[in-house]
């Protein structure tokens, strides 16, 4: 197991495959092993994937903010001697990702958004504040049985039940304050006025029937950038889904190789 020290953190991480330096960055309440089913399907790319700061195998009581979600970004690259990414971002990871192609411009090849947005709306900051409301009083199981209804689609949720069995996993590998810590940066998270400084190749890929991030945020900005083209899913926010991972590996080849 690869870690390294950041801002008084160990961050984990795991690497595998030879090629283009690719970060593959996780979502709230995830870990790298989100993108585990795409790992056989991807080829000529060097896929590098952390736990973010409070999740998985990484330090969970850690300070988290978005400042420091991206200097541990900023910290991997120079541990592993990368001087270009391409950088992958899944729901808080393509908030960070959009963070650090700011930050750091000059270490960014190129971006994939996945279900975000460049600024939280009226009606995204109340789903956030009600499930930060939710966790402060019942913890990490409040948190996952309401998160679960909205990265899914109801359809969905019916033809696979076996999806309610990971709350276990989700108690014990994640902790309320880290999931707190989270919700806030996504809740107050803008960078839309911004997003013209962004000028390397982005795929912005997103569900259509997503119903936590509205696919109006995917479009706003493929608008506001210059060098971005979009795809959408018949699927909710998650649209990571086994019957999906061939079409969006072969998407992600195609824009990266």
């Amino acid at each position: 197991m690869s870690y390294i020290n950041s801002h008084y953190a160990q961050i984990y991480y795991n690497t595998h495959g030879k090629g283009d330096p690719t970060i593959f960055l996780h979502g709230l309440s995830d870990s790298s092993q989100f993108f585990k089913p795409l790992k056989n399907n991807i080829t000529g790319i060097k896929a590098i994937q952390p736990d973010l700061r409070g999740h998985g195998e990484s330090d969970h009581d850690v300070d988290i903010s978005m400042e420091l979600l991206t200097e541990d970004l900023i910290n991997l690259l120079n541990e592993l001697h990368i001087k270009r990414a391409n950088i992958l971002g899944f729901s808080l990871g393509s908030l960070i990702a959009q963070n650090f192609a700011l930050e750091f411009p000059e270490h960014v090849k190129s971006l994939i958004i996945c279900s975000g947005y460049s600024k939280c709306g009226h009606e995204l900051s109340e789903t956030f504040k009600k499930l930060e409301d939710l966790t402060s009083q019942g913890g990490v199981p409040a948190f996952f049985d309401e998160m679960i209804k909205l990265v899914y689609t109801k359809d969905y949720l019916l033809k696979h039940r076996e999806i309610y069995g990971f709350k276990d996993m989700a108690v014990q590998t994640n902790s309320k304050a880290a999931v707190l810590k989270s919700l806030s940066i996504c809740r107050t998270f803008d960078v839309e006025s911004r997003l013209s400084e962004i000028n390397v190749p982005t795929l912005i890929m997103y569900g259509s029937e997503d119903i936590l991030v509205p696919p109006e945020s995917s479009q706003k900005m493929h608008c506001k950038l210059t060098h971005s083209r979009i795809l959408s899913f018949p699927m909710g926010h998650n649209f990571f889904l086994q019957e999906n991972i061939k079409k969006i590996a072969v998407e992600i080849q195609k824009f990266l190789i």
